[in-house]
């Protein structure tokens, strides 16, 4: 029996080695200037690619935003190095799971020599028979104080960060193997993920019915079913699978830039005033689930079971710590990890947060880290495979 199931989709991510001066070339190459800088939804352009990626290297915070001109993820690639490895949350959080001592089953979207390849020990899988050839995602970590000088713009990142760009046609359809519901029923914990991956509403629609078809075999009172977040290009399709697949869900989980996302605007996250407000207007959109937040600072689970999910909780929080720290995680590393002091400022936090609720919610703070070259790909996927593993091993 599969204690974990993990859904939907997988991807192969070239993992891209920083290097500002490729960017600046291309960014004299396609004629950007200050006054293209924006926000973006979609990518279609390489002035487009580049102009996001200053944004967040402005901003300091992360994306995963999908692009209908795939060729612009193929002509970035052409001048960069990179680091091959299987990306996706259901995969990361299996190679966790796998480097942990766990097993789990996982829903393929894809299968090629990469996925074969790479795939982590005592992971089994299923589905991958429609698309058997690989799309390369690409996730690009920038450093903090990041320097990009070109043309008449001039940026520093506030942060380290990561952001994630493809033109995946299987995850935009994302075809489902059913039999994977038959397996995931008896499995003590299901991962449901990837719906922001699907561009066209029509196929969204089926494959969210198809989803609540499969978990109506679930059996609640034994199986935890763990949604992670994602950022939507369009927040409608968002509440669209919030709004019919909120009753299945169990925890609903979200990293400090989705959260912020979900309320609709930027907070301070060390406010707990700002933090407090931003929980009670995301539980207007999951009333019945319970909420998980993790960010830089601190990891929190705001709901009736906060309590029995704190242990996990906290070592979630360990796992990503360790991968940001470490680039890798095991279980000496997670130990090692949790030696370490806790940030102070996060601590106060927590502690004024928690006191403003008198039941339903757990804090923790993270833990102090200063490495001169973080890992920030992964960091949500790596809380997910730990916090599964400590909530079913």
């Amino acid at each position: 029996m599969d204690k974990i199931a993990l859904g939907f989709s997988n991807t192969v991510d070239y993992e891209i080695e920083w290097d500002a001066s490729y960017l600046e070339k291309l960014i004299r190459y396609v004629g950007l200037y200050e006054d293209d800088i924006k926000e973006m939804q979609n990518i279609r352009s390489m002035k487009e690619l580049l102009s996001s990626i200053l944004f967040h290297m402005r901003d300091g915070s992360g994306c995963g935003l999908l692009t209908e001109v795939p060729q612009v993820i193929e002509e970035f690639i052409k001048g960069t190095k990179y680091r091959v490895a299987l990306g996706g949350t259901n995969l990361r959080a299996a190679e966790i799971i796998s480097a942990l001592g766990g097993s789990a089953l996982v829903h393929l979207v894809s299968l090629n020599e990469d996925t074969k390849k790479l795939m982590p020990a005592n992971i089994s899988w299923i589905g991958g028979e429609e698309f058997q050839c690989c799309f390369p995602h690409i996730a690009i970590q920038f450093p903090k104080n990041a320097y990009i000088k070109a043309n008449d713009i001039e940026i520093t990142s506030p942060r380290e960060n990561r952001v994630i760009y493809s033109g995946d046609t299987a995850c935009a359809h994302m075809p489902l193997n059913l039999e994977f519901f038959n397996r995931a029923c008896k499995a003590r914990a299901v991962l449901l993920s990837s719906f922001d991956l699907i561009t066209d509403p029509h196929i969204l629609q089926m494959r969210v019915s198809e989803v609540k078809a499969g978990l109506q075999a679930v059996d609640r009172s034994r199986t935890v079913v763990f949604y992670e977040h994602a950022f939507f290009g369009d927040e409608t399709a968002g509440d669209f699978v919030r709004n019919e697949l909120g009753g299945y869900i169990d925890i609903y989980s979200m990293n400090e830039d989705e959260f912020q996302t979900l309320i609709g605007k930027k907070i301070n996250l060390l406010d707990e005033t700002e933090v407090a407000e931003g929980l009670m207007a995301a539980r207007e959109k999951l009333p019945t689930s319970t909420m998980i937040v993790h960010t830089c600072y601190w990891a929190l689970v705001f709901g009736s079971r906060a309590d029995e999910f704190t242990e996990a909780l906290q070592y979630g929080m360990l796992t990503a710590s360790t991968r940001y720290r470490c680039q890798k995680v095991d279980k000496a590393g997670i130990e090692a990890t949790g030696k370490l002091p806790l940030q102070i400022r996060a601590g106060q936090f927590a502690k004024r947060l928690e006191a403003g609720f008198e039941s339903g919610l757990r804090c923790l703070p993270a833990a102090e880290i200063n490495v001169s070259n973080p890992t920030t790909v992964g960091l949500g996927d790596s809380f997910v495979g730990g916090f599964l593993y400590k909530l079913i091993y």
